[in-house]
């Protein structure tokens, strides 16, 4: 399996909409190291890396949800950087809850 990895910013109504845990559920699904995180006004950061044709899969059930508003997404494919062994959520400043898994 040749490794690839994908930086998506993703804008719109993702926010305190359960979103990040979309993301981070079908990434677990699709066995995708990485990890979802919120930026400043409406958009969050996902960066994602693993078998090209899951990553295309997770990517295809974003753009096609149909829950969740999203409004813009940038997608940049850069090289694995096999720092994650799993994807997890970031915690943010000033988030009260805890988001690790």
């Amino acid at each position: 399996m040749e490794c690839v990895a994908y930086t998506m910013i993703i804008c719109g109504e993702v926010k305190r909409v359960g979103f990040r845990r979309f993301i981070w559920g079908l990434a677990k699904r699709l066995n995708l190291s990485g990890y979802v995180r919120n930026l400043p006004d409406n958009c969050i950061e996902v960066y994602v890396e693993g078998d090209h044709q899951k990553i295309e899969e997770l990517k295809s059930k974003v753009l096609n949800n149909r829950i969740y508003n999203v409004e813009d997404i940038k997608i940049t494919k850069s090289e694995c950087r096999y720092l994650y062994k799993d994807f997890v959520i970031l915690k943010c400043v000033g988030e009260s809850e805890e988001f690790y898994w």
